[in-house]
C-alpha cells in the first residue's frame, strides 16, 4: 500500500455541529489522500513492558483529501443533497499517532501485532470545495462552499472525528 497518496474506498460520516444548524451525512468514495509522506515527526515515545506503545506527534504543512463525495443533510436552514468531486485542504496539521500492540513471536523472532492505532489531526486552516451541493444551483453552492471555509473550524470539528478512525484502521 502506498502512502502518498493513501486510497481509500470509503468513509461514512454523520455530523452534528455545534450552536448553528448544521447536521450532515455524508461518503467519499474512491479518495486520493496526498502529502502524507511529507510529514515531519517532531516527537516519539515508545513503552516497552508486557505490551508494546507508541506515540507520535508530527507536523504536516498540506493534506489534500480528493475524491467522489455524496451528501444531505442541513447547514443553517438550506437543505443539501448533493454529489460529486470534492477538496478538502488541511493545512499545518498537528498529528498525533497512538499505536497498541502486543507481543507474538514467530520462528525465535519477536514481533508485534497492532491491536489500535488511534489518530489525532488538529489544523490551522482549512479550505472546502464540494462541486454541486445543490443539483443544478451553483450560486447557491458556491454560497455554501463559502459559508464552509469562513467555518472551517466548525466544519472540520464535525468531519474530521470519523476521518480520524478511518485513517486509524
Amino acid at each position: 500500500m502506498s502512502i502518498d497518496p493513501l486510497k481509500l474506498d470509503h468513509i461514512e460520516t454523520e455530523s452534528l455541529g455545534g450552536t448553528v444548524n448544521f447536521h450532515l451525512k455524508s461518503s467519499l468514495k474512491n479518495a486520493n489522500i496526498a502529502g502524507l509522506s511529507r510529514c515531519q515527526v517532531m516527537k516519539a515515545a515508545t513503552k516497552f513492558d508486557n505490551n508494546f506503545a507508541l506515540k507520535t506527534e508530527s507536523l504536516l504543512e498540506r493534506i489534500e483529501i480528493i475524491g467522489d463525495y455524496k451528501m444531505d443533510g442541513k447547514i443553517l436552514v438550506l437543505p443539501i443533497d448533493g454529489e460529486g468531486k470534492c477538496n478538502a485542504t488541511l493545512k499545518n496539521i498537528k498529528a498525533t499517532i497512538f499505536l497498541k500492540a502486543n507481543y507474538f513471536e514467530k520462528d525465535n523472532q519477536k514481533y508485534i501485532n497492532a491491536t489500535s492505532v488511534a489518530v489525532k489531526l488538529t489544523p490551522k486552516r482549512a479550505h472546502y470545495n464540494f462541486e454541486n451541493l445543490f443539483k443544478n444551483d451553483k450560486k447557491l453552492s458556491a454560497n455554501i462552499n463559502n459559508f464552509m471555509n469562513q467555518q472551517w473550524e466548525l466544519v472540520t470539528n464535525t468531519l474530521m472525528p470519523d476521518y480520524e478512525k478511518k485513517f486509524g484502521e
